[in-house]
């Protein structure tokens, strides 16, 4: 697995069968990220620091929320938590 990290809470990880983007940004927040590319994307939470979907490329499946996942061979437990 190959972790980068781009600021704020967004991570690319790299599998050998899948990519994952987490939390990806808009300019708002002072960083630029680049244009991904990910099978899977993860949002924590509905603000627009974290939910840039423009920025990874449309083949993606969206994980936000509650629940167990299992996408491209990449298990996934998404849990609530409470954000002020």
């Amino acid at each position: 697995m190959d972790i980068t990290w781009f600021g704020q809470s967004c991570f690319r990880l790299r599998f050998k069968g899948a990519t994952i983007i987490t939390d990806p940004y808009n300019g708002d927040i002072g960083l630029k990220l680049p244009r991904q590319k990910a099978e899977i994307v993860t949002v924590s939470h509905d603000h627009p620091g974290h939910r840039n979907l423009d920025a990874v490329r449309p083949e993606y499946k969206l994980v936000n929320g509650p629940g167990e996942y299992e996408l491209h061979d990449v298990f996934i437990t998404g849990i609530r938590t409470y954000h002020d």
